[in-house]
């Protein structure tokens, strides 16, 4: 049976769909996590320089920053400025509406559920969508006329799958996720696969549109039985976790303007991911099953089990496998001390990303020849893997070791070696080898 992992676990959720839930709130969280780690970090801030000293007279005197932007011509620093202000409130905006649908659907409230998730799905999600295919033209949009940025202006369903194939080329997602499906999930009436005609439903109590009209004797979603209930729920858990991971994928590309994570944190946040995703689909019904949703699931699959051979584990095989790995981002098999480690590496370079150099007292320092301190990076070896840095140089040069004297203990030739030390990401058995010869725990390595 699987244990929810959300704190409240009242209400009227049937526990068929804990699991859906629960991706959908960490899917939600990832999202709100950036938002805050980026203002404590003051990564929506865009900056610019006066050029001169009439310039910097004639900004003092400005009203506002936006029109003297304009004024001197700026528009790529407008653009930079307006990006910045409206990615991180939209997409809080969104956030607090899922937020609020997910507790409304927990506790059996589904009407409110589905018209509050109507507005990040149609209309927030599109303005980021807009931002991130073009923001010069968004930002001369909301300049001169907001009202071309509703979703009412993209074309109808043709025009909405157009412009989300265009985001998913850019973000190289193509294949995961099908542009025609997004699109009449947020926007096709007609389709009896469609959040639009469900959301309307919810949000009137009685509907004209041909494909949405009110039944006789009813008042829409009032007299929703337990039966009616479980099928509101079925298409809710259904359907927006597909959609929020299309959402995640969009927001992660658009934030890579103002901060990056590791590579290494990103792989463990999408082990978690992938593992969700398949319990979500495999407690899902038979009729829910949609071709795009059954394809994001395969893929999540396949790509789960290279990536655990990848770092020498077995493939996830069996509930508790997967169920582990979603809650804690463990491999199969990885020993509980391991995943704490890394954990706490993860914990470290956030801290230190968050708000740098104020936070390096809370890396020890050491010299090169102490030994290292169990689960601790030196603050040294953390900024220049934050900096780009691959993990196995920047410890090598932090410990005041040679490629050579590196190379031969490992028993490489000079040209394996440097290939390694060029790559973010090692395989298991190089980063263990490794770190034998540098005396560190293999997973400083994975950081």
């Amino acid at each position: 049976m699987y244990e929810p992992i959300r704190l409240n676990k009242e209400g009227h959720l049937p526990p068929q769909f804990d699991v859906a839930h629960d991706l959908c709130f960490v899917l939600h969280d990832l999202m709100a996590q950036l938002i805050v780690d980026g203002m404590r970090a003051g990564l929506f801030h865009a900056r610019f320089d006066a050029k001169s000293d009439d310039e910097r007279v004639s900004l003092e005197e400005s009203e506002s920053v936006l029109d003297w932007l304009h004024q001197t011509g700026r528009v790529e620093e407008r653009t930079k400025v307006l990006v910045s202000m409206v990615f991180p409130a939209v997409l809080s905006d969104m956030m607090h509406c899922i937020y609020e649908a997910l507790e409304c659907s927990r506790k059996g409230k589904l009407a409110l559920a589905f018209m509050l998730i109507r507005k990040p799905l149609q209309e927030s999600l599109y303005v980021l969508e807009s931002i991130f295919v073009d923001r010069l033209g968004f930002s001369g949009k909301l300049s001169d006329d907001p009202l071309k940025l509703r979703p009412q202006n993209a074309g109808g369903i043709d025009g909405h799958a157009q412009r989300i194939q265009a985001v998913l080329d850019k973000i190289s997602d193509g294949i995961r996720f099908s542009a025609e499906y997004i699109a009449r999930l947020r926007y096709d009436k007609k389709s009896d696969d469609s959040f639009d005609g469900v959301c309307n439903k919810a949000m009137h109590l009685f509907t004209e549109h041909s494909a949405i009209r009110t039944e006789k004797l009813n008042v829409n979603f009032i007299f929703s039985d337990n039966e009616a209930m479980i099928s509101q729920w079925s298409y809710l858990y259904g359907r927006l976790p597909y959609l929020m991971l299309y959402m995640l994928s969009l927001v992660e590309h658009i934030a890579t303007e103002f901060a990056s994570s590791s590579p290494s944190y990103r792989d463990d946040i999408d082990r978690r991911i992938s593992a969700y995703l398949i319990m979500t689909w495999a407690a899902m019904e038979e009729r829910y099953r949609s071709p795009p949703i059954n394809i994001a699931a395969a893929l999540s699959s396949e790509w789960l089990k290279a990536h655990c051979a990848d770092n020498g584990y077995s493939h996830p095989n069996g509930y508790a496998h997967f169920d582990r790995m979603a809650k804690t981002g463990a491999f199969p098999e990885e020993s509980e001390e391991d995943v704490k480690l890394r954990s706490s590496i993860y914990e470290q370079i956030a801290t230190y990303s968050r708000d740098r150099p104020s936070s390096a007292q809370l890396f020890e320092r050491y010299d090169a020849g102490e030994n290292i301190p169990s689960g601790v990076m030196p603050h040294a070896v953390v900024s220049r893997i934050i900096d780009g840095t691959p993990p196995l140089k920047a410890w090598r040069e932090h410990l005041g070791l040679t490629q050579e004297e590196m190379r031969v203990q490992m028993g490489v030739s000079r040209s394996t070696y440097q290939r390694y030390e060029r790559l973010q990401r090692l395989t298991l058995a190089v980063r263990e080898s490794a770190a034998v010869v540098m005396g560190i725990n293999a997973a400083f390595l994975d950081p």
